[in-house]
């Protein structure tokens, strides 16, 4: 993760694009169109992994655009009722 500023953009430029598209590539073969990440029922697997990419979201408000099915993952999530976002 990024604990300096001057790492920042060349993590969001770099490295982050890579990262979530290999994520993206595991959700696509993994949950095969399931809900979440261990099935039809949320897990603290699916906390965890919200969790991370709000963060992500955090450093770069975008970069979830080119990763269609991690950005509506992140919205299902958000817009749960076991989830309130504030």
């Amino acid at each position: 993760m990024v604990f300096q500023e001057t790492e920042k953009e060349p993590f969001i430029k770099n490295i982050l694009p890579v990262e979530l598209a290999k994520l993206e590539k595991l959700i696509t073969t993994r949950m095969g169109g399931e809900m979440f990440v261990l099935g039809d029922k949320i897990s603290f697997a699916d906390y965890v992994l919200f969790e991370e990419l709000d963060i992500l979201l955090i450093l770069d408000s975008h970069c979830l655009d080119k990763f269609p099915l991690l950005k509506e993952y992140h919205r299902r999530m958000a817009e749960g009722p076991n989830l309130k976002v504030t």
